[in-house]
């Protein structure tokens, strides 16, 4: 009868525990990513007479440039976002958008 090689044996018991640990890792990771993400507030700005021109809508216009609100006109953005806007005077809160 052969005897097992306590190097072996110890070699298996080491590997098997890496494995443990890594699995314990992919889990305690995909839980945080399971993690709901709250959704942004959101809320309507009407721009302002120093905004006209200056709040890009996100879009780019094929040769013309990016496109800009002009002043009066309503959008929904951010809620810190539009803070910044207000803060600059280049847009001021209207209200909550709704829905968020």
């Amino acid at each position: 009868m052969k005897t097992a090689n306590p190097l072996s044996q110890a070699a298996a018991r080491e590997a098997a525990e890496r494995e443990e640990a890594a699995r314990k890792r992919a889990a305690r990771q995909a839980a945080k990513s399971a993690v709901p993400q709250e959704a942004p507030k959101m809320v309507v700005c009407r721009v302002l007479k120093m905004g006209d021109g200056k709040i890009s809508m996100g879009e780019h216009v094929a040769g013309i440039g990016e496109a800009h609100y002009e002043q009066g006109e309503e959008f929904t953005v951010q809620a810190d976002i539009a803070a910044a806007l207000e803060a600059r005077g280049f847009a001021e809160i209207k209200a909550e958008a709704k829905g968020g």
